[in-house]
């Protein structure tokens, strides 16, 4: 028997989360990275992914993060075959054993959260965002070929799905045009453009989709004039996260005002779906980036190096704020700013007017499926020690929390009392204590 030979260097790795876009990003493929960067790395090289660590075993989201921009030639070992998400992994070859020159074994524990032991140096982020730039969208034709590319992709799966399903019924044709909503190309056809050239002739208030022009180039304002009669027209990006809890209710306002101040405004979803080049092209001209607190703050990686410094704007809920992506963001060199929609923090009463936020009806759901069963609201202190103690006797079943409801529904008090309780259960703070 003889062994496959492959006459480069293996970079051996575990992934974490690679269903999470940031969390993969970060705790994974930047450290990669800078080890390959570090260790001689090329497009050549080859990795080994020997375990995943928080993974959705039943999706195959990693599908979106493409690696072909880093490793052209090389491939991704992959163990198990259900793992196989990208045309960039393969499985080792069953017939005989594969070898390399060198093996380069862990990431070395590199990130810019605390918990690591090293950081990442800032040119490596700054690099990983050229190189993929230089990949896809050096020149307008190179990023048409990779959408259409994609496309034909995209296309050819759902063709192989619908003929494994016994045909295109009424059925698989209306599951295919809803599937077609749903792809790493979505957020392209999404995202509304304002104050965009061309704007001659059009209201310059009214969305557009990415002008003809500018499409596929590496730096839009050759195209696209950033300095207008002597103003520099600065490029704001706003995320949304449509039918999320932390979606900004009021972004529309957000956008129109924006806007008619002069500044060029690209609303933006990931929501159905985003490609890692296609998620990297919406944010290589932004300066400014407004976006929910969570997953889409990593998209900054890929906003420019300019002048003014670029900026990131985390729109915290009270429930959904961290540091996490403070020291992430600092680490590329970007200025973070947190504004908090929620009761507290406000300076008159007039900002709190104008911070609405989303009741959490997603975390009274997840609340109510775990203590449905026994969870009461409205009922008065001495009603509620009388329920604990029950629970602590062991004596609190299922006839007994019908009596508690029975009394909620027939005394007035003990509703308007249930309906403040809901009221806190899905709003903007995290209900601790009524949890408790």
């Amino acid at each position: 028997m003889r062994a496959h030979y492959v006459d480069e260097t293996l970079f051996v790795h575990g992934i974490f989360w690679p269903d999470h876009f940031s969390h993969w990003l970060y705790n994974t493929m930047l450290p990669l990275y800078s080890t390959m960067k570090r260790y001689g790395g090329t497009k050549d090289s080859w990795t080994l992914k020997v375990n995943s660590y928080y993974r959705d075993h039943n999706t195959k989201n990693q599908g979106k993060w493409e690696m072909r921009h880093i490793f052209q030639t090389g491939f991704e070992l992959v163990l198990i075959e259900d793992e196989l998400a990208t045309e960039f992994q393969t499985l080792p070859p069953s017939d005989a054993p594969i070898c390399f020159r060198q093996a380069v074994i862990g990431l070395g524990s590199q990130c810019a959260l605390g918990y690591c032991e090293k950081n990442i140096p800032s040119d490596v982020y700054h690099s990983f965002r050229d190189v993929i730039a230089d990949y896809y969208w050096k020149t307008p034709d190179t990023w048409q070929r990779h959408i259409r590319t994609t496309q034909d992709l995209l296309d050819a799966a759902e063709k192989s799905r619908l003929k494994s399903e016994g045909g295109e019924s009424v059925k698989a044709a209306a599951e295919a045009e809803a599937g077609s909503q749903n792809s790493t190309l979505s957020c392209l056809d999404k995202a509304r453009y304002y104050n965009f050239e061309p704007s001659s002739g059009v209201d310059p208030l009214k969305p557009l989709k990415e002008s003809t022009n500018r499409v596929g180039y590496k730096l839009p304002d050759t195209v696209d004039p950033e300095v207008v009669n002597g103003r520099r027209r600065l490029v704001v990006a706003m995320i949304q996260r449509e039918g999320s809890s932390r979606r900004v209710i009021n972004d529309q306002e957000l956008v129109d005002s924006l806007a008619a101040a002069g500044f060029r405004v690209k609303w933006i979803s990931f929501d159905n779906g985003c490609g890692l080049a296609e998620t990297a092209y919406l944010l290589r001209d932004v300066h400014v980036l407004a976006t929910p607190h969570g997953n889409a703050i990593g998209t900054s990686v890929f906003m420019p190096t300019t002048n003014p410094v670029p900026t990131l704007i985390s729109l915290d809920a009270s429930r959904y704020s961290e540091s996490w992506f403070i020291n992430t963001v600092s680490a590329i060199g970007q200025r973070f700013l947190q504004s908090v929609c929620g009761p507290h923090g406000y300076v008159d009463a007039a900002t709190k007017s104008r911070c609405p936020y989303y009741k959490d009806t997603d975390l009274a759901n997840f609340v109510l499926s775990i203590w449905g069963t026994r969870i009461v609201l409205g009922l008065s202190d001495e009603l509620a020690l009388s329920y604990k103690e029950m629970v602590a006797k062991g004596e609190l079943d299922e006839q007994a929390v019908q009596k508690f409801r029975d009394y909620v529904k027939r005394t007035p008090s003990a509703q308007r009392l249930a309906e403040a309780e809901l009221d806190i259960l899905i709003g903007p703070e995290y209900p601790k204590a009524l949890i408790e």
